[in-house]
């Protein structure tokens, strides 16, 4: 089973990591509220857990057009 960072603007990989070398402790998943966790954290049939969060390219994006935060998708 695997934790996999996704993109939630573009949907590209970020990267993964084995859940046997993280915990959701450490990854700052307890800190979330309820709905921020419903938001950002999908969990596969499988046991993955995908985790939206955001790209580099679309963080540049974003600091560069703010208006493109009401955006829930766009391509870089």
């Amino acid at each position: 089973m695997s934790i996999l960072l996704q993109c939630r603007h573009c949907a590209d990989a970020i990267g993964s990591v084995s859940k046997s070398e993280v915990s959701e402790t450490m990854l700052g998943i307890n800190t979330l509220s309820q709905k921020e966790q419903e938001e950002m954290i999908e969990y596969k049939e499988d046991g993955t857990m995908i985790i939206q969060s955001i790209c580099e390219q679309c963080e540049d994006t974003l600091t560069k057009y703010p208006e493109f935060h009401e955006l829930h998708y766009f391509i870089h």
